[in-house]
């Protein structure tokens, strides 16, 4: 049992989440976009419609600083709702988008993984995992 007899949860993809990405550099919100669809590629998206998910990935946000945040709140299997510092900012629909989406940070073959178990509480350096139950 941990320390003061907080349970960790392990991730479980059918509860309730949300990824934040707290950005310590900027970026464009082109190069974020780019860079989403071809992560989403790389593991294994379909590739029809990807360019366009890119486009509508790329209106729905901003250019980043440090400090901005971008969280990702899965709405169902094919539906993500994007935040960007707390304002909503867009929905985007796709076949299987939560599996697509979110595996580019919470996947096995992610490039972006940390150091560290994938549970609700994680305390990692690169992004934030919020349990949303």
């Amino acid at each position: 049992m941990p320390l003061f007899g907080v349970k960790k949860k392990t991730f479980n993809w059918s509860q309730p989440f949300a990824l934040t990405l707290t950005y310590t550099r900027e970026f464009s919100a082109k190069s974020l976009a780019k860079t989403t669809a071809k992560e989403m590629a790389r593991l294994g998206s379909d590739k029809t419609g990807l360019n366009e998910f890119r486009d509508a990935f790329r209106a729905c946000i901003d250019d980043v600083i440090p400090g901005d945040r971008i969280t990702a709140l899965p709405v169902s299997d094919s539906e993500v709702q994007f935040f960007q510092n707390g304002k909503d900012r867009c929905t985007l629909e796709r076949p299987k988008l939560k599996k697509d989406f979110f595996e580019i940070w919470l996947g096995d073959k992610s490039k972006f993984q940390c150091n560290c178990s994938i549970t609700w509480s994680r305390n990692c350096p690169f992004f934030r995992l919020t349990d949303y139950e």
